[in-house]
């Protein structure tokens, strides 16, 4: 006697039946074993085995992915942390980034660079944080200078409110006031 499982999934597609075996924890146990007869007597069974094969390589790649991934978060710490001991940091717009780079791979000096979204200024000077080490601060410095590579300013420093919405902003409460005290 056949299950009501063997019966609903006898017209499912090659495909939804190895999706069914692939995933067993979705299903119960007569749903599984019907899915597996039915894929045994369609003469299935190499492509489960070869698509069985194919979910593991791709887990296996992911997991190595992800190893990669925390590998270089930890290089990217390590280096941070070197580098920061220092204390040796500066701001470069960056448009002058190219042409620092060069300069400083050129006098074979390492540099350490924050992650770009950190010590981005978008709103007034777009940065970026170059970290050098302290026996190479005055190298750099010569360079800087010798290339014209101006150091934007940390802080925006310019007013919250500039004066033409600080003038809008008194005349439209000025004729809140009036037109309440009119009432």
């Amino acid at each position: 006697m056949s299950s009501p499982f063997y019966e609903l999934y006898k017209n499912y597609t090659k495909d939804a039946l190895l999706d069914i075996v692939m995933h067993e924890e979705n299903y119960r146990e007569e749903a599984i074993a019907a899915a597996q007869q039915i894929i045994s007597e369609n003469n299935w069974t190499e492509d489960f085995e070869a698509e069985l094969k194919k979910r593991e390589q791709v887990q296996i790649e992911e997991e190595n992915k992800e190893d990669l991934e925390l590998e270089a978060n930890i290089l990217y710490y390590q280096k941070a942390k070197e580098f920061k001991n220092d204390a040796c940091s500066f701001q470069v717009r960056f448009i002058d980034i190219p042409k620092l780079e060069s300069k400083l791979i050129k006098a074979n000096i390492s540099f350490f660079i924050e992650d770009k979204h950190v010590g981005n200024q978008l709103d007034a000077f777009p940065t970026q944080t170059y970290y050098v080490k302290q026996k190479d601060a005055e190298e750099v410095d010569r360079i800087i200078k010798e290339i014209g590579v101006v150091a934007a300013p940390y802080l925006d420093t310019r007013p919250f409110l500039t004066p033409t919405l600080k003038v809008t902003l008194i005349a439209v409460l000025l004729i809140i006031i009036l037109l309440l005290l009119m009432k």
